[in-house]
């Protein structure tokens, strides 16, 4: 997985379920996993996030960080754990044990290392927080929202005409207002490129 949460090595996830909505593609590659799911509506039909199979290769570490919410658990159903892998909650070092579950509150930061010889698989998925009341259970799930929903309005909050992928990446076409305005900074600067570093930017010229 390419993300800034991969600090090194490799993690490979499949979505199974997000926000509720059921990847039908990915089910059909797991249906043991996927009836089992199925019998979970806390996960499935009331998910607040997401259910997915977790691979985690040797020499991988996850960087400190914190889920958006505490407004919901999330569950890790340990299904091949070798020696060397762990994750920190808080404080607390914990390690996974096959056919148990690790249930926390990713609000608070943790991260992960696994320092063994074979991949961790865990079965990971999102719930309510039990401690929610009925009120608060139907604002969070009433948010989720459809995938075209989505997209329209992330493209409408950062004045964006077109998001695509190429070869190297992903690829954001700013609307005309937006576009002008890029074009007179770097035009002011005499670059045809910039590409921030933290509190920096590099001018790429000619």
């Amino acid at each position: 997985m390419e993300e800034p949460l991969l600090g090194s090595g490799r993690w490979d996830q499949v979505v199974l379920y997000d926000g509720g909505r059921r990847n039908d593609a990915a089910c059909r590659l797991f249906p043991v996993i996927a009836e089992v799911i199925e019998g979970i509506p806390e996960a499935t039909t009331l998910g607040p996030g997401v259910v997915t199979l977790s691979w985690l290769h040797p020499g991988t570490h996850i960087i400190p960080h914190c889920g958006r919410t505490n407004a919901q658990l999330r569950v890790h159903l340990g299904l091949r754990v070798p020696p060397g892998a762990s994750i920190r909650v808080g404080s607390e070092q914990l390690r996974w044990a096959e056919g148990k579950c690790i249930v926390f509150d990713d609000s608070f930061e943790h991260e992960v290392r696994h320092s063994g010889a074979q991949p961790r698989v865990v079965l990971l998925l999102d719930v309510l927080h039990p401690a929610l009341g009925e009120r608060q259970r139907d604002r969070l799930l009433g948010r989720r929202r459809s995938v075209t929903d989505q997209v329209a309005r992330y493209l409408a909050a950062h004045d964006l005409l077109r998001i695509e992928t190429d070869e190297q990446g992903v690829v954001l076409r700013p609307a005309p207002g937006t576009d002008a305005l890029i074009r007179r900074y770097l035009a002011e600067t005499g670059a045809t490129a910039a590409e921030a570093r933290g509190l920096e930017v590099t001018f790429e010229r000619g």
